[in-house]
């Protein structure tokens, strides 16, 4: 009020308090400032920025009306903070007793305050020094440079001004922890008015002016109800701000959007080939500022191949903070199975403005472009030994090997085939099988190689009820006199190739055929209209030597053509096969009169031997006018003269309709047909002025074709091209080109139109292919290749198998802080040696955490196997599912032929030790009964076990000890202060230890005390306490033996209070008449300590010689000496004082 007008409660300027009473503590808080300002130029990362969007509402109250109006007020309060740009993501928590203290430590809001918390609205009753919600201890949290602004609606929480530290001070000026601000008041307050002014203050951060300071948002408030009255004038007058006035909310012009890749996780854990789709969930968040425009994601799914087989795009709306997403994929079978990526970006093309520039642009993919890697898992095999097209040369090679993109699998038995046929049926045949796990898989046929066969194998997993065999093939040849390299010399092989204007096919009998080109063939039939002109037309062009109408009134036509060049010979004028071409031009119609049996026996003589294998024929008939009659009522009657007519010689041909022209008479009639395959068209008209037509597709061989190889590799070098044609003879030609190309698919020519066997080079790629080319201009029957091979250096392969797990982690449980070890073998797959074998193994967590490492194996000869081991540590906290990748020869770390079989991993749940520690307390050594008296400066012992050896305690942060020395004011024992000593536990010591020695006044006390062990179980839901009492006085109470009478054995009983133990202490056993028969020493009585003493010594009513004393009445007295020599002072207990008189007891032996 000092810095307002008169009694208003605004000040003239934004004001602040520091509580500090030392230079130190000015230092801790302005250290705490500087850290809290340094976080918008921290990197741009999730775990620096987004916990400043967090706010903690803490709800409290008594009654249910007044929580309920507590929670509406932070509800109001919530709606600015989290629609607003700040995009808050609102934790609330809300009291639901009555009590005046929830004592019990909430873990979640423990977690959230060491995560960051950038806001706390606490709202409920409070006192100067504590909350009615446990988090009023900051030395309790881990939250180094995460300091929150604290808004404390409550009573008297804001008061600094009294002797006592309050929670204020303590949040404020807590070095390294706690928060950089507490805005509280230092008297009473309503709800109403706390609400409001809340309100008001977030609302002029957030909607008025968000370039003021949190000071002057303050003293907005205070401004906006200067006019205020009773109790809401008393709450502006009375708001304390301790803190820096100047101090603003890290607030952002722009929206920062990444994704969390903590959070991204395929669903199910493990992705089997089998299953049709499945999904892939993360969440994207947003570091900055919190706007109204929707974001799109787009992803890309990449399967091993590295094929983008499907792009996705999303709108996902705005993001305030942070937003989750699943989208569905596709498995596309084998293409699937292996490593696949899934890529992704936020906010494509930056259509949404992102700051802090350049880095808001440069985070918006997954995994910084890497993506999201997963592995899809089946049991099917690929052939890589000996690879398709092979030509081995040593019978010592002959091994069929296959591998699994996926290791381990579940045991499955895999089926090996290999024959020379590829339909796999000959006599020759071999079946064998073979039991794996997956990764290499290997079978040693028993047929024997000949030379110069080629032979055909395949392997699959073994065929079940549910689904059939999955067969991968491949073939090779021996050739015992070729370098070993790249063979196609039999049938099956070549029909692999890519073939162009050319064919091999059983059909062809094996042999290469060239291919066809095709023609479009329109008959079209009426009487003759020379603006619409009936004929024979060929991909559109009207062929004038096919128009019998120019020379005859009636009759029939035949246009004969081969699947060869097609245009049969031409015929001539005169005629030839017995037709009419009464013109001087050559023809390519054979046209017959049928207006005699004689002219009509010639066209069926023609159809009858001229219409053969590989001819197509088309038929119409000749109407020059109406009146034009080809007398069809006349032809059946022809088979009485010569036992055949055109009817039937058609019919042969496959005509179906031909005699309907016995009744309708001479209208236009067409038929199109192939020799080979029958009937392609027939249409008859209604009438003499119907038009009839149909076109039909027909072919000719090419004079040429060509056909290219796959291309094959990757290989070091290729040597020479060995080919051969047999057949190249006259017009016949035929050439070899040479392609080479690399790992990307680009491929050029570098040796064409090769004509002989020749050296051949891969001029600095490792991909090659062959393609050739042949012509016939005459018979255009391909020269037939015998073979084409290329003799090369292959590069070396290796593969990975799995062997075992120790222990067996699909029989045993594995736990957090677990160790087991891999076995695997990393086989040579094709007899080539390679160098040192680099291996990358990583372990990763449900949250992506991944701990990876390498090691390099020793060089892999030929046909050699590497036996490893490695060993895995499983970690702890929120682990789950732990999953293993093993590499060999990352990222080619050496040229190798393949590599979609250097990869074993697999995936496993990780269990969590849920047992809880066993918490122990003693106090010099003792445990005491709640309300015992101890010494002022006890040692206190505080053990926790825990039966996980795998996990020891090795932290003193497992403890949380403090002594409430009354009114819920605690004294918290640091557990790393000097003065404190920790003793671990270890995985075959299980209990670890915290010692400490409190020096405390008289009084009543209560320890309270907690442990976690690693795993983060508590010792129980509440934390342990005893109450105790403290009396600094020395003083000693009279001493009891009990039982009394007893029979056998006595023990002695006294309390002891302060800090000093007695020097001496001696007990007298008396008879009545004063004589003294046992004296008990200070060395038999054993300990004495602070509190209440039961002696470990039981005398057993025996004199100085051991000698048993008379049953009866005995008298007893105790000496206790101080150092200094002198006595005691009494305690007094009134419950026991009166069984003495002068300081003498009675006991009684009765046996």
């Amino acid at each position: 009020m000092l810095f307002s007008e008169g009694n208003y409660p605004d000040p003239y300027f934004s004001v602040g308090r520091l509580a500090a009473r030392t230079g130190t503590q000015v230092k801790d808080y302005l250290d705490k400032i500087k850290q809290y300002e340094a976080v918008p130029f921290l990197n741009q990362t999730i775990d620096n920025k987004l916990w400043t969007k967090n706010v903690l509402h803490l709800g409290g109250g008594k009654s249910q009306s007044e929580q309920a109006a507590i929670q509406s007020g932070l509800e109001n309060i919530g709606s600015v903070l989290a629609d607003t740009i700040f995009g808050a993501n609102i934790l609330a928590y809300y009291k639901k007793t009555g009590d005046p203290v929830q004592f019990g430590v909430n873990e979640e809001i423990n977690n959230l305050f060491n995560q960051g918390v950038g806001i706390i609205n606490f709202f409920g009753h409070s006192s100067a020094g504590t909350w009615d919600f446990p988090i009023e201890n900051p030395r309790n949290y881990e939250n180094y440079g995460r300091y929150p602004i604290i808004n404390s609606l409550g009573c008297y929480s804001g008061n600094l001004h009294s002797d006592t530290k309050g929670i204020s001070e303590s949040f404020v000026l807590e070095k390294d922890r706690g928060s950089i601000l507490f805005i509280a008041s230092t008297g009473t307050a309503f709800i109403r008015d706390l609400s409001k002014y809340a309100y008001t203050f977030y609302d002029y951060i957030f909607n008025k002016d968000r370039t003021k300071s949190l000071g002057d948002a303050l003293k907005y408030a205070a401004n906006a109800n200067r006019t205020a009255t009773g109790g809401a004038l008393a709450l502006y007058a009375q708001l304390t701000y301790h803190g820096d006035p100047a101090l603003k909310l890290h607030l952002y012009d722009a929206p920062d959007y990444l994704f969390d890749v903590t959070s991204v996780k395929t669903l199910p854990g493990t992705v089997q080939a089998g299953l049709e789709h499945y999904e892939v969930q993360l969440d994207a968040v947003n570091l900055g500022a919190s706007v109204e425009d929707s974001v799109h994601v787009v992803f890309y799914h990449q399967v091993a191949d590295g094929t983008i087989v499907d792009t996705i795009y999303l709108n996902l709306g705005p993001i305030a903070n942070r937003k989750s997403m699943k989208i569905t994929l596709h498995n596309y079978g084998q293409a699937s199975v292996g490593k696949n990526i899934l890529l992704a970006e936020i906010n494509p093309g930056g259509i949404i403005k992102e700051t802090p520039q350049p880095v808001a642009a440069q985070n918006n993919k997954l995994f910084d472009g890497r993506g999201f890697e997963f592995y899809v898992s089946d049991n099917y095999a690929t052939t890589v030994y000996p690879p398709n097209f092979a030509m081995i040369n040593t019978a010592e090679h002959f091994v069929l090997k296959a591998s699994t993109s996926s290791a381990p699998l579940k045991q499955s038995t895999y089926v090996f085939q290999i024959d020379t046929t590829a339909y796999f049926n000959s006599p020759l045949l071999e079946v064998g099988k073979e039991q794996s796990e997956g990764g290499l898989i290997e079978y040693k046929p028993k047929t024997g190689l000949v030379a110069d066969r080629v032979y055909y194998w395949r392997v699959s997993p073994d065929s079940t009820a549910t689904e059939g065999f999955k067969w991968s093939n491949a073939s090779f040849a021996y050739l015992p006199d070729e370098e070993e390299g790249w063979n196609q010399s039999h049938f099956f092989q070549f029909t692999q190739n890519d073939l162009s204007d050319m064919t091999i096919s059983e059909k062809t009998n094996r042999k290469l055929q060239y291919g066809l080109n095709y023609l479009s063939v329109k008959v079209k039939n009426s009487i003759w209209n020379p603006d619409d002109r009936p004929g024979y037309i060929v991909n559109n062009v009207n062929y004038g030597s096919t128009r019998a109408w120019d020379f005859m009134d009636a009759g029939i036509a035949f246009v004969i053509n081969n699947d060869l060049d097609f245009w049969e010979p031409v015929v001539p004028p005169g005629g030839l096969y017995g037709s009419y071409n009464p013109t001087s031009k050559n023809l390519t119609v054979f046209a017959y009169k049928t207006d005699t049996p004689e002219n009509r026996q010639k066209a069926v003589e023609f159809l009858e031997n001229q219409v053969k294998e590989g001819k197509f024929l088309t038929v119409y008939t000749i109407q020059k006018n109406a009146k034009s009659n080809y007398r069809p009522e006349e032809w059946a009657a022809d088979s009485l003269i010569y036992g055949r007519n055109l009817f039937s010689a058609l019919e042969k041909l496959g005509a179906k309709r031909v005699r309907e022209l016995e009744q309708l008479g001479s209208v236009p009639y067409i038929m199109q047909m192939n020799y080979n395959d029958g009937l392609i068209a027939e249409e008859v008209a209604t009438t003499i002025n119907d038009v009839v037509e149909n076109t039909a597709t027909m072919y000719h061989r090419t004079q040429g074709g060509e056909f290219h190889s796959f291309p094959f590799g990757p290989v070091q070098q290729v040597k020479q091209l060995k080919y051969r044609f047999d057949g190249l003879v006259g017009q016949k030609d035929a050439y070899i080109n040479f392609y080479v190309g690399d790992n990307n698919g680009n491929s050029i020519l570098v040796d064409s139109l090769i004509r002989t066997n020749k050296e051949v080079s891969l001029d600095g790629h490792n991909y090659f292919y062959l393609g050739t080319h042949t012509t016939d201009s005459l018979t255009r029957v391909s020269p037939d290749l015998k073979f084409w091979r290329i003799s090369y250096d292959a590069l070396p392969d290796a593969a990975i198998s799995f062997v075992k797990n120790e222990p067996d982690i699909t029989q045993q449980t594995i736990y957090q802080g677990d160790k087991f070890q891999t076995h695997y073998q990393v086989k040579n797959v094709n007899f080539i040696d390679m160098d040192s074998i680099l291996v990358k193994y990583s372990f990763s967590t449900n949250d992506n955490d991944v701990i990876s490492g390498f090691k390099r194996l020793a060089p892999l000869k030929a046909g050699a196997t590497i036996d490893d081991v490695i060993t895995f540590d499983v970690g702890i906290g929120t682990i789950n599912v732990g999953k293993v990748v093993i590499e060999i020869n990352p990222d080619l770390d050496q040229p190798e032929l393949h590599t979609f079989n250097n990869i074993l991993t697999f995936q496993f749940g990780v269990a969590k030790d849920n047992d809880n520690p066993i918490l122990n307390v003693t106090f010099d050594g003792i445990q005491i009964m709640d309300g015992d008296i101890v010494s002022p400066t006890p040692e206190i012992c505080v053990r926790l076990y825990d039966d996980n050896n795998l996990l020891p305690i090795t932290n003193p942060s497992a403890f949380e000890v403090k002594i409430d020395t009354g009114r819920n004011n605690f004294l918290v024992i640091d557990v790393n202060d000097p003065d404190v000593r920790f003793v671990p536990a270890s995985s075959t010591e299980k209990e670890a230890k915290l010692y400490f020695k409190p020096n405390l006044k008289d009084g009543l006390y209560r320890l309270v005390v907690q442990g976690v062990d690693a795993s983060g179980n508590k010792s129980g839901d509440n934390p342990k306490s005893v109450g105790f009492r403290v009396i600094t006085a020395q003083s000693v109470s009279n001493v009891l033996n009990y039982p009394n009478p007893f029979s056998s054995s006595t023990q002695f009983i006294f309390t002891l209070t302060g800090s000093e133990v007695p020097e001496n202490v001696s007990i007298s056993i008396f008879t009545l008449s004063g004589r003294v028969v046992r004296e008990i020493t200070q060395e038999e009585l054993g300990p004495i300590h602070a509190g209440l003493n039961r002696t470990t010594f039981k005398w057993n009513g025996t004199d100085e010689f051991g000698s048993k004393l008379a049953n009866g009445v005995y008298l007893y007295k105790v000496n206790f000496r101080k150092k200094d020599g002198s006595q005691y002072d009494s305690f007094s207990n009134k419950k026991i004082d009166g069984f003495f008189k002068d300081g003498f007891g009675k006991l009684v032996i009765m046996r």
